[in-house]
């Protein structure tokens, strides 16, 4: 049995032969699915670097995420007029803030109130 092509038949197909191709294609389908190494479960997960690696019992590795890293960058004093980015930190009456937004420095009080630093140390 195999697929009956409208092209090489040289006429359109009937029912019958599209019903056989669909039989046909799903029974192919399934093999593949039952042939397929399917894993027994996650059992563990463990982080490697940045990346965490899920494992099934045999120790197969399943997937691989990628953890964010958070960019810190000391800026020193905060300064009026200049511009900071996302991460950035600046020391400010006596504690260390991080900058939420990329923005440039007007008022520090105002910024605050805005959310564009938050209070790291």
């Amino acid at each position: 049995m195999g697929i009956t092509y409208r092209n090489i038949k040289g006429a359109p197909l009937t029912s019958a032969e599209v019903d056989a191709n669909f039989a046909f294609l799903d029974q192919r389908l399934n093999a593949l699915e039952r042939a397929q190494e399917r894993p027994s479960g996650l059992i563990s997960i463990e982080q490697q670097d940045q990346q965490l690696r899920f494992l099934d019992p045999s120790g197969k590795v399943l997937g691989i995420a990628i953890l964010p890293t958070p960019r810190f960058v000391p800026k020193g004093a905060w300064q009026t007029t200049q511009i900071y980015e996302q991460g950035d930190l600046v020391a400010h009456e006596a504690h260390t803030w991080c900058a939420t937004h990329t923005h440039e420095a007007v008022d520090f009080e105002k910024e605050k109130s805005q959310g564009l630093w938050r209070l790291f140390l």
